[in-house]
């Protein structure tokens, strides 16, 4: 069986739908303006936005509709880091409280936000700080208090345990597959990393100023960081050297590879080569939440009194072929619309047909696998955006 990596029939699939250039095309989908601390899942579907004085606003379309998470406390932490969403969506961490003057507890919904339950993590005053993090399946957590240690869990918040790391309250961040995390914070501000899912944590060889948000890549080797005075660094080597540009903001985010870029503050700014250079998409208004899909091509911004907005690029998935004997994998980077991997056994007159094998998502990296037995005859892929 001939097999071909199908980047120009990708490009044929995609043909009457490409936008040319990079520029996001943005949309308003809520109007909600009391909105704070966001996040969205690996394919952008779904999104969860965390409100002061309300439950949880939760889309689980896009963007396309949305609905308060009424099974959950109604009162949740509005700043940033206070809520993770897994790959699939299936599981959101966020602290939330009955009421500003109780304590506040990291919860956790297993249903997209249907239902939730608390976690094992420490409660906190509803006024300190709570950061979460998580692993693309869920399972590997971390949270930190203000002017406390690291707490990780390894099973969802069931059972939780104290890190290595001095108490002093960290912004934090976590690859895909939870191996690696990075923190910032500390008596004297800089970045920590743990390579053993949150238990161990090392001091990087590198001072940093207060910042207000963390973010990193899907391998853990891109790194972004974006402060209080007009400062923001990039590392694409998980820290060991850094790239300055003169962007401040609330929140930054990154997508799977470390190719598209958002940060929100009085401004958004995008970028689509690695942070080498940034566009502004909105300019008159205080930007609280920034989220990239780990394809890129989705983007949501949320603001102070603005909405949530949701930005999107037609995204160009690239197929990955892999040997596998007897087998073969194919695979791609999960999307944030839907595409269909087809096969024909003829590119001169191709009839196309869909692969009847369902992907499954890889935690580890974010892709998309489909495997299909290496036959003796000819076949071609591609996907297909339906």
């Amino acid at each position: 069986m001939k097999l071909k990596s199908l980047d120009i029939m990708l490009t044929l699939a995609l043909v009457f739908t490409v936008v040319s250039g990079f520029a996001f095309t943005w949309q308003q989908t809520t109007t909600h303006s009391s909105a704070g601390a966001s996040a969205m899942s690996a394919d952008g579907r779904i999104i969860c936005v965390i409100n002061s004085t309300s439950h949880p606003f939760i889309s689980t379309n896009s963007g396309g509709t949305w609905a308060f998470a009424t099974n959950s406390p109604p009162w949740g932490l509005p700043t940033p880091n206070c809520v993770a969403v897994s790959a699939t969506g299936e599981k959101i961490f966020a602290a939330l409280s009955t009421n500003a003057s109780q304590s506040t507890w990291m919860f956790v919904s297993s249903d997209q936000g249907l239902s939730w339950q608390k976690t094992a993590f420490p409660n906190s005053n509803f006024s300190t700080a709570y950061q979460v993090a998580c692993s693309a399946d869920g399972i590997k957590v971390i949270t930190s208090l203000q002017n406390g240690p690291i707490f990780y869990s390894t099973n969802a918040g069931v059972d939780c345990y104290t890190s290595s790391i001095p108490d002093a309250g960290y912004l934090l961040a976590c690859s895909a597959d939870g191996r690696r995390m990075f923190a910032v914070g500390g008596v004297s501000p800089g970045l920590y990393s743990s390579s053993n899912f949150g238990v161990n944590w090392t001091p990087q060889n590198i001072s940093l100023p207060g910042f207000g948000s963390l973010c990193t890549s899907s391998d853990g080797n891109w790194i972004g960081l974006t402060g209080l005075n007009r400062l923001t660094i990039i590392s694409s080597d998980g820290g060991a050297t850094w790239r300055t540009n003169a962007i401040a903001g609330q929140t930054i985010d990154c997508s799977a590879n470390g190719t598209n870029w958002i940060i929100a503050g009085d401004k958004i700014y995008t970028s689509v080569d690695a942070g080498v250079t940034w566009v502004t998409n909105f300019s008159s208004a205080q930007w609280l939440g920034g989220l990239v899909s780990a394809d890129g091509a989705e983007m949501a911004a949320v603001g102070s009194g603005q909405g949530t907005w949701i930005g999107r690029v037609v995204p160009s998935p690239q197929l990955n072929i892999q040997p596998q004997t007897p087998n073969v994998a194919i695979s791609w980077l999960i999307p944030s619309t839907n595409f269909v991997l087809q096969q024909t056994a003829d590119l001169a007159n191709p009839t196309w047909t869909p692969v009847s094998t369902t992907p499954t998502l890889n935690y580890t990296n974010l892709q998309q696998q489909v495997t299909v037995p290496a036959a003796g005859s000819n076949a071609f892929f591609r996907l297909s955006a339906q």
